[in-house]
């Protein structure tokens, strides 16, 4: 297993739920949500860092929609 960033750390928990409770319909993170515990730790570990900035990126717009 490979070493996660802090930033992938706090990710994880998008991929296990929406912190909204509901996600909007067009959410890139609900087809990983369906999955095990281990295929997100898999699907996490093989992102890269550019990955992980756009998906942080679309979930602060995410939020900024909802307020």
């Amino acid at each position: 297993m490979t070493e996660l960033s802090d930033k992938k750390i706090w990710l994880y928990g998008l991929l296990i739920a929406c912190p909204q409770g509901k996600p909007l319909s067009d959410c890139p993170l609900e087809k990983y949500r369906i999955g095990s515990d281990k295929d997100r730790l898999t699907t996490l570990e093989n992102f890269t860092e550019e990955q992980v900035e756009e998906i942080i990126k679309l979930h602060n717009q995410c939020l900024l929609r909802r307020v």
